[in-house]
């Protein structure tokens, strides 16, 4: 169509059909639909890799706060009692007619936890493929930690407690003396093959292969493994 307007001659242009336009300009072709997909997925895997250290950070946090509630639950029986769990008798709240008995490590726990309602996991690790149980239902058979017999209270980096990976000997008495190592062992998938020990001054400390133990010389650190 031409328009005359004082001797200029001016084309305009013709309309196209309604919508016409829009609709290409909204179309999607198979290489965007495949780069959305993959963004899409790609996003996807990366929240579930992040859930999954959030998780293992999370239940890692857990087994420390188990063991460092270990640490304060036998410096205030101590602080309370005056004397290790295992130095008093039964009527005094303590366990020593049961100390040498290799399968008592539930016994142990239970005089430090007297609380019956004390909750549910308290004594397991995360990472343990033990059921985990509450006061009530504790049995050796759910217990993650492994509890010292014998404390020397003027030695801070006496060990304490720790993971029970320690040795693949359950229900056992493990008898630990100055220079000696042991290994942690994957077989319990607890925390592959390193563990946790926790300290009389109440480090927790991480370590890997051979175990060290600060013990003086002459001195034996017995530990009961549930």
């Amino acid at each position: 169509m031409v328009h005359h307007s004082k001797g200029v001659e001016k084309a305009i242009p013709c309309h196209s059909v309604p919508g016409q336009r829009m609709k290409r300009s909204l179309g999607f072709s198979r290489v965007d639909v495949v780069v959305v997909s993959a963004v899409v997925l790609l996003l996807a895997l990366l929240f579930l890799v992040i859930r999954r250290e959030d998780r293992g950070r999370a239940a890692l946090t857990d087994c420390f706060s188990h063991l460092i509630n270990l640490h304060g639950t036998q410096d205030l029986f101590v602080q309370e009692r005056g004397a290790w769990v295992t130095a008093l008798s039964t009527n005094e709240g303590g366990t020593k007619e049961v100390m040498w008995e290799p399968k008592a490590a539930r016994l142990h726990f239970l005089a430090l936890f007297p609380d019956p309602m004390y909750p549910k996991g308290c004594f397991t690790c995360p990472f343990d493929i033990r059921e985990s149980a509450g006061r009530g239902t504790l049995q050796n058979s759910n217990i993650s930690y492994f509890l010292s017999l014998n404390v020397d209270l003027n030695q801070p980096l006496w060990v304490l407690a720790g993971t029970r990976n320690i040795s693949l000997k359950q229900e056992s008495i493990l008898a630990v003396t100055a220079g000696a190592t042991n290994r942690w062992h994957p077989r319990y998938r607890m925390h592959g093959e390193a563990g946790y020990l926790l300290f009389l001054n109440g480090h927790i400390a991480k370590s890997s292969n051979a175990i060290p133990f600060p013990i003086p010389p002459g001195a034996t650190n017995y530990l009961i493994l549930p």
